[in-house]
């Protein structure tokens, strides 16, 4: 086990809470398009640093496929965005798009990055829990959202997983997600994959119950355990 993952744990593990077994509800309302962007954005941004490398140079195709198309969708979303800042967002993610295919190096990038967050503001900020974690709801409701796809143990071998492509990722599996933070598993769940099966849950989960199965997740694989089914 990687020390930074062990001292992550421990840290969060102080706040883990997982006696409890009361959802925190329902989201109230739709997430706002800005913050929808905002997270797609995030995700296109550190797939892309895993595609091309320091010096501009193409890694991994597949990655860096992957986060033109996370960009793609992301200036799809943009176009609901409204408000004063709306037209600066979109020509700041315009500008970010362009940098992105002349295969820029990551620390360039993330610049453009900071400069389209600045215009949505408050939206681009990653959501933080309101309350202490509850690593027992996050693992009823990846039970009853994810483990049909993914797998009970987290494998990605649910049920479903036969019939669809690509394959679910094994959200269980520590060396699968090794480069996979809390915050970008956050942002996934929130928004899902565009072009893929998976869905996101930002309009179905609070953020704090997206903590929870976050979370779930990523104690288990810390502790070098796969997830538990019911």
């Amino acid at each position: 086990m990687h020390l930074r993952t062990i001292l992550i744990y421990r840290f969060f593990a102080a706040t883990l809470s997982v006696g409890s077994l009361v959802s925190s509800g329902r989201a109230a309302a739709q997430e706002r398009p800005a913050k929808r962007v905002a997270s797609i954005v995030s995700v296109a941004v550190e797939e892309y640093a895993k595609g091309i490398d320091a010096g501009g140079r193409m890694v991994s195709q597949q990655e860096f496929e992957e986060a033109v198309s996370f960009l793609e969708d992301a200036r799809e979303s943009a176009a609901r965005l409204s408000g004063a800042r709306s037209d600066s967002a979109r020509i700041a993610l315009d500008s970010l798009s362009a940098a992105m295919l002349r295969h820029v190096a990551p620390a360039a990038l993330s610049g453009w990055h900071a400069r389209f967050a600045a215009m949505l503001g408050a939206d681009a900020a990653l959501d933080e829990p309101t309350r202490r974690i509850d690593v027992a709801n996050g693992r009823s409701t990846y039970v009853r959202l994810c483990a049909e796809c993914h797998g009970s143990a987290g494998k990605g071998d649910g049920p479903r997983a036969g019939t669809l492509n690509p394959k679910p990722a094994a959200l269980g599996d520590a060396v699968a997600m090794r480069d996979r933070t809390p915050a970008i598993q956050y942002r996934i769940l929130s928004v899902g994959i565009a072009g893929t099966p998976m869905v996101g849950f930002g309009n179905d989960l609070t953020p704090d119950e997206r903590w929870d199965v976050i979370w779930y997740l990523h104690s288990k694989r810390a502790l070098g355990a796969a997830p538990e089914g019911e």
